[in-house]
């Protein structure tokens, strides 16, 4: 299931056969590597995920095509780092990870982000949240880039009258799957904001 929601991910026009689908991730690094393309993947939230997804994402971090291989970045709590503990896990994490300790995004932060964001998506001048939105939204999040992309969607989609996806009774599964969500630009900010203010 995670690799076929990761395959829909990348290419949202194409059907994958789940029974297929971890293969075409294999082919997929393979074709990347031919064409001289490094592909990342980006989990947010990786701590709320299952030992058994953990495993498949090691599994994939693992994978080798001429001396390539997949990038993936996971962002969790540090009681990931419990779990990557568990002895069933512990061999696979052996020499693979490299950890960066980031503090969550302060209040301004979260502002400098969401405008960020929307400025990359369009031509949004109005900032759409109040004062009182963006507390809701740090208090909730605790300052996790992808607990506040998806608040501030919710948000967003409640004030022009659209029903969040989340809102409609998925199972908790499905939500760790989607959490599968490339955030290069926000990690690539957030790396941006931390060096340069104190």
């Amino acid at each position: 299931s995670l690799s076929q929601e990761i395959l829909k991910k990348i290419f949202p026009d194409t059907e994958f056969d789940r029974e297929q689908a971890a293969r075409q991730l294999a082919k997929l690094l393979e074709v990347s590597t031919q064409k001289g393309k490094i592909p990342v993947f980006i989990v947010d939230d990786a701590h709320a995920l299952s030992q058994e997804c953990l495993r498949f994402i090691l599994q994939l971090a693992a994978l080798r095509y001429e001396g390539a291989t997949y990038r993936i970045v996971l962002f969790a709590k540090e009681s990931i780092n419990d779990l990557f503990d568990e002895q069933d896990l512990k061999e696979l994490t052996t020499g693979l990870l490299k950890e960066l300790n980031l503090p969550p995004f302060s209040p301004e932060h979260i502002r400098a982000y969401i405008e960020n964001r929307l400025s990359l998506s369009g031509d949004i001048n109005i900032y759409p949240f109040s004062d009182d939105e963006l507390q809701y939204i740090t208090r909730v999040s605790a300052g996790l880039p992808g607990g506040i992309n998806l608040l501030a969607r919710q948000l967003m989609q409640e004030k022009t009258g659209i029903k969040s996806k989340q809102t409609q009774g998925r199972g908790r599964w499905l939500i760790a799957v989607v959490s599968v969500v490339l955030l290069s630009a926000g990690a690539a900010y957030y790396y941006y904001l931390t060096q340069e203010l104190p």
